[in-house]
């Protein structure tokens, strides 16, 4: 568990329980959380999007969020998408570095003519994102093709920030008779614009409309989800008979070193200001979340040890980052499995929601 154990779940609902699914963002570290959710759903034998009511996802959490919300696109699919396109997105590459030890940077970061006339030199990261998107698109391309958000079984909610209006936004299937837009939208290009993380990879346009990470929001995007369905879904839904579940994406404490100077500009910030931003948010959603659902709400997640947080990263795809995060996936899986808060959402079964049929009637 996450943090303080949460109690289990009550199973006294007077009607059947509206059952939300919540999946942080993390960058490559998403492989943790779409492997957990892959052992589930081998465990069952079922999709996980039968389950849920509503699933949100932020960021790799929402391209997650999408693909089980088709209920035919199981999570395996994810974790195999990210092991192959998630090297190339976040490429590194060995250089000796000033001592003559080997340094692994991002490949956009290597000017070519400017390393073969002066040995090294930084091209992105500075004016430019660390990385750029386009092995990112391809993989999305191929798992979602030309799927349109009212082509979803399951209700969803997105967050992303849209740079155009200068606030936030949520890509939502038409759960809400004013949802008038979003249900054209290509899963490709929602997908997108959640996971544009500022300094790692450019930001993303639909619609002449500039969108970044969903992050910038709500990393953790369960209390949204807890919202939408209390007051922005046109079923009444009483939040009595609301129930979470959460599952993180290994969430780094970002802390100080104190022998470092207080007087931080970007060139010391770095990725590391994205980073201690998403992880405050984590916090005080899951804090918010208790406070509010008590034991309606579950959390998975895992602490990662010191060594760990030195080999994994939201943009480190290597062999040794990919083998710790499928092992805490695993551990975390063996954990759980004995625990009944999970189970218990396994329990329910969700209607299977037709969204094109819907808005065609109207």
């Amino acid at each position: 568990m996450f943090g303080v154990a949460v109690n289990s779940l009550s199973s006294d609902f007077d009607v059947k329980p509206f059952q939300i699914l919540s999946l942080s963002g993390g960058g490559y570290k998403g492989l943790y959380t779409a492997k957990f959710i892959d052992y589930v759903e081998e465990h069952t034998g079922k999709p996980i999007g039968v389950h849920f009511d509503l699933i949100c996802g932020t960021s790799v959490g929402g391209i997650l969020a999408l693909a089980l919300a088709t209920r035919e696109i199981k999570a395996s699919t994810i974790v195999e998408k990210l092991q192959e396109f998630g090297p190339i997105l976040f490429t590194e590459i060995e250089l000796p570095g000033f001592w003559g030890s080997p340094e692994r940077l991002p490949r956009k970061y290597i000017d070519r003519k400017a390393y073969e006339m002066f040995g090294f030199t930084l091209d992105r990261g500075i004016a430019k994102a660390k990385h750029d998107n386009t092995a990112l698109k391809q993989g999305l391309e191929q798992i979602f093709q030309d799927l349109k958000v009212e082509d979803l079984k399951t209700r969803v909610l997105i967050p992303a920030a849209n740079w155009t209006k200068g606030k936030p936004q949520f890509f939502k299937t038409p759960h809400n008779s004013k949802i008038m837009v979003d249900p054209k939208r290509r899963l490709v290009d929602v997908a997108m614009a959640t996971s544009a993380a500022p300094i790692y990879l450019p930001n993303y346009e639909i619609d002449s409309q500039v969108f970044v990470d969903g992050g910038l929001v709500g990393n953790a995007p369960g209390i949204f989800g807890v919202h939408e369905a209390e007051h922005l879904i046109d079923d009444d839904i009483d939040i009595n008979n609301i129930r979470l579940l959460a599952v993180g994406a290994l969430s780094s404490r970002t802390t100080a070193n104190q022998s470092e100077d207080l007087d931080r500009g970007i060139a010391q910030w770095g990725g590391k200001i994205f980073d201690f931003m998403i992880a405050c948010q984590e916090q005080t959603s899951h804090f918010m979340l208790q406070h509010k659902m008590g034991d309606q709400y579950y959390m998975i997640d895992e602490h990662v040890s010191t060594e760990q947080d030195k080999v994994i990263s939201l943009d480190k795809a290597n062999k040794g980052a990919t083998k710790t995060l499928l092992g805490l996936a695993q551990a975390t899986f063996q954990k759980e499995i004995g625990e009944e808060g999970l189970w218990k959402f396994m329990g329910n079964a969700a209607p299977e929601l037709d969204f094109r049929s819907q808005r065609e009637a109207v």
